[in-house]
Formats: C-alpha cells, sequence, structure tokens
C-alpha cells in the first residue's frame, strides 16, 4: 500500500515491476509490435501486458488475466476550494463502496495525479 495509495501509483509500480522482468512500454497511438515479445500499454491508471511467442498458432488461444487497482475511497472534487467558519477544506465525494466508519480512526492524506504526474501527500 506504501507504494501505491491510488489507482494512478498502483497502475505505475505495475509497470515498474512488469519492466523489470522485460515488458516494454507501447504507444498506443503507435504502430503495434508484430514481432513476439512482452509488451504493455498504459492508460490512466489502467496497465494490460501481453506476452507472445514466435511458436504459437492464432489458433491455439489466449488467457486472459485481470485485476482491479482501484478501491474504495474518498476522490477531490474537481473544485475541491470549500470552507466555513474561517476554515479551508478540501471539497470531496464517495467513491466505490466506502466504509466511513473504519476511517474515522485514521490520518487521511492526499495522493493522486497531478497535470505533472503523480503526487503524494502524506498529511
Amino acid at each position: 500500500m506504501s507504494r501505491s495509495p491510488s489507482p494512478f501509483h498502483t497502475a505505475a509500480e505495475v509497470v515498474r515491476r512488469l519492466r523489470e522482468v522485460g515488458f516494454e512500454p507501447i504507444d498506443e497511438a503507435g504502430p503495434w509490435p508484430t514481432p513476439p515479445g512482452r509488451h504493455l500499454l498504459v492508460r490512466g491508471g489502467t496497465v494490460i501486458a501481453w506476452a507472445t511467442d514466435g511458436g504459437r498458432s492464432l489458433d491455439a488461444g489466449f488467457r486472459i488475466v485481470g485485476a482491479h487497482t482501484d478501491s474504495p475511497n474518498l476522490r477531490v472534487r474537481p473544485h475541491p476550494d470549500t470552507g466555513a467558519v474561517g476554515f479551508r477544506q478540501i471539497g470531496v465525494e464517495v467513491y466505490g463502496g466506502v466504509l466511513l466508519n473504519s476511517w474515522l480512526d485514521r490520518d487521511l492524506g492526499l495522493s493522486g495525479r497531478s497535470r505533472s504526474g503523480l503526487a503524494r501527500c502524506d498529511a
């Protein structure tokens, strides 16, 4: 969890681990590789990876493995700057099936992506 506090951090960590074992990123808008190899594609918080070898027929079938990288959380609203009675607040909204009672006894932090890339703030 410490390396992946948001879906975007999780995708970045998955890419890092896949690159360590030989997967190469491709540009979705560019030509897709036709020779056998290990490839991956990233779009936001989503990673798709596949490996092909030269000895398999297209008729032999294939396997797909998937995982869900995000979890219930509080997401910062598009216009989050709010406040009242002299306090500044960050406007958030519930995403997924959040169990709010379990959050009452822990510190909250911010993580996600900014225009310049991934961001994390442990508060």
